[in-house]
């Protein structure tokens, strides 16, 4: 899914709660009256969630055409979107890396 897409919803929605080994919250909102049958998918988001949590590389490569590239596994960028010094650049760039890089991986996730 692109990470531009962006869905909002108002509602009186109820929700259920788990999370993974490590820690990441996962819920799953729906009908209070609805809520006993979203415990299979909550079960299956947290299993899924789980082996995502252990597969992601990271690839910093001298020149790459698209600056970055999300892909199952093995996210790849260009190393002036990846790499970061302090001595050498700017906390604009700072920010710039790590906007890449979580767009990245959200982008991959889903």
């Amino acid at each position: 899914m692109s990470s531009y897409l962006l869905a909002l919803c108002v509602s009186d929605f109820e929700y259920v709660e788990g999370s993974t080994d490590k820690g990441t919250r996962f819920r799953i909102w729906s009908r209070k009256e609805a809520l006993e049958e979203t415990e299979f998918a909550l079960y299956a988001g947290i299993k899924v969630l789980t082996f995502f949590e252990n597969y992601y590389d990271m690839m910093a490569f001298p020149d790459f055409a698209a600056g970055a590239m999300e892909n199952w596994g093995l996210v790849t960028y260009r190393e002036r979107v990846l790499l970061f010094n302090e001595k050498l650049y700017t906390p604009l760039q700072k920010q710039y890396v790590a906007t890449v890089v979580a767009h990245e991986l959200v982008s991959v996730e889903f």
